[in-house]
């Protein structure tokens, strides 16, 4: 029972913290973010610390948190810039993702001298799981931050807070009533062999209930937004989330572990909280880039 009530709490507290600083966002959803980069590399890592070293840990965690921090820093001086000065902002793709793709270049090349450095001990496996790593956490969670603040969208008809919520929450949604329908009805592995527990029917629950959710969500609080996109967004998000939770859990078998940590007690590691959202964020992100430059009056 106490345990219950401990993971009742840590699970209410994190969702707390994690819709403050959504709602407030600016720089305060950034060092959000930021942490969360920082300690979900940091997680990745770990289990490889046989080919990882501590100081080659420590190096390329501060050189990844700089490049995610400057690329997401640059994104809100962008929307900031073009609300304060030009009143408007509608540009095909998110400013940070300039920033962050000429940056990279500098990252790859010091993670590919921090592998060599190790010498004889170097090896290509490394370096190949130190890049995955760095990216896919790192776009995963950035694309988080550019849902928040972005240029994508004509402000007057779509809110970037409602949209960001809407991809956060429904991923929430999605995975809880998988969780719930797979319990009461699921009989078919969905993936056996990457995840015993989730079930076909889980996942199709799961799907059913996002795309009410969405329906409901985004004809409330975002006026402009037709039903018909909100069905197939409801149905695309909880299959990607599900695509994320399942690649998590591919990481997990692969490198022998339960959890990617303990930081949220009786939730594991923040990767284990944000795995879904790692490949959410992103799909959410390019989903309403299509929708705000090529659906009219969307």
């Amino acid at each position: 029972m106490n345990n219950l009530i401990t993971r009742a709490w840590a699970g209410l507290l994190f969702v707390l913290l994690f819709l403050t600083c959504l709602y407030f966002g600016s720089w305060y959803w950034m060092a959000l973010l930021v942490v969360f980069y920082a300690n979900g590399l940091s997680e990745f890592l770990a289990p490889k610390k046989e080919l990882i070293f501590g100081i080659t840990k420590v190096n390329l965690v501060i050189f990844a948190v700089l490049w995610l921090g400057l690329s997401i820093g640059s994104q809100f001086y962008f929307v900031n810039y073009f609300e304060r000065i030009a009143s408007t902002y509608n540009v095909p793709i998110p400013a940070g993702y300039i920033v962050s793709f000429i940056l990279a270049i500098p990252l790859l090349l010091s993670i590919a001298f921090i592998v060599i450095g190790q010498k004889d001990k170097a090896r290509f496996e490394t370096l190949m799981y130190c890049y995955f790593g760095v990216f896919y956490i790192g776009y995963g969670v950035m694309a988080l931050g550019f849902l928040r603040h972005n240029a994508l969208v004509n402000n007057l008809t779509s809110n970037q807070l409602v949209l960001a919520v809407a991809a956060v929450a429904g991923v929430w949604v999605s995975d809880t009533f998988a969780y719930l329908t797979g319990k009461k009805w699921g009989k078919r592995k969905l993936a056996p062999s990457i995840s015993p527990n989730k079930s076909v029917e889980g996942f199709i629950g799961g799907m059913v209930v996002t795309i009410i959710f969405e329906v409901l969500f985004l004809s409330v609080f975002n006026d402009m937004a037709y039903i018909p996109v909100a069905i197939v967004y409801g149905g695309l998000l909880a299959a990607v989330a599900t695509a994320g939770d399942l690649v998590q859990s591919m990481w997990k078998r692969s490198v022998g572990i339960k959890d990617s940590g303990n930081i949220i007690p009786g939730h594991g590691g923040v990767l284990d909280r944000i795995d879904a959202q790692l490949l959410a964020a992103p799909f959410s992100l390019f989903f309403w880039i299509i929708v705000n430059n090529y659906f009219v009056g969307l």
